[in-house]
């Protein structure tokens, strides 16, 4: 198989590059737990699959579809988690005594 000529990415090019958006994908949401991670890889899932869908070649567009739902699918989970985890310091921030609030007279 010849790459496209109209086609700046060849078509190993782009199912490489769905691939590697679909692997990101699925490792932001095997690590959403650890948030930061997990964001940085679904935004990364997200970026390499819409670039593989606007300029890659047509058979790797289901692969780089995949990708994308994971990526974002991954960023809404670990963002959940951030969310969790900022509500437990503060609780546990407030149990110890860390955080005080003025009493009103």
């Amino acid at each position: 198989m010849e790459p496209n000529q109209n086609n700046p990415v060849s078509e190993v090019q782009g199912r490489r590059r769905a691939t590697a958006a679909k692997v990101c994908g699925i490792l932001s949401i095997v690590l959403c737990w650890t948030s930061f991670p997990g964001i940085v890889l679904g935004v990364i899932a997200m970026i390499v699959a819409k670039h593989v869908k606007e300029v890659g070649p047509a058979d790797a567009e289901r692969t780089a579809k995949t990708g994308f739902f994971t990526g974002f699918i991954g960023i809404i989970i670990s963002a959940i988690f951030l969310v969790i985890y900022i509500l437990l310091i503060v609780l546990i921030a407030e149990q110890l005594g860390v955080i005080t609030y003025p009493i009103e007279s």
